[in-house]
């Protein structure tokens, strides 16, 4: 079993006990809110970086690192709720998306 496989049953048990009847649906809506909270940091990074918002660049990095935690926790919490190995999906859409070779017009 690998790592991530692993951690997802670990969470998934933790989840569980935590937080019992809570629906897939629910945890998706978890999922949505923690995206708008790595929005949330990524706007507070760029706005000390680029010094328009008062901050500590390594508070507001280490604050994205937890929401990016949390994002992790969540997806992991869903693999786990849809029988699916993390590590298969991430292989599997990496394994598509590294082919693609359009470059981005930003």
């Amino acid at each position: 079993m690998n790592g991530l496989t692993a951690r997802a049953r670990e969470i998934g048990t933790w989840h569980g006990s935590t937080f019992p009847g809570k629906s897939n649906a629910d945890v998706a809506l978890k999922m949505a809110e923690e995206v708008g909270e790595v929005c949330g940091a990524q706007v507070r990074c760029d706005e000390i970086a680029a010094g328009t918002r008062d901050g500590d660049p390594e508070a507001a990095e280490e604050q994205m690192a937890t929401e990016l935690g949390d994002v992790m926790i969540v997806w992991l919490t869903l693999c786990g709720r849809h029988n699916l190995d993390p590590q298969d999906v991430l292989d599997r859409r990496w394994a598509e998306i590294e082919q693609r070779r359009w470059k981005s017009q930003a």
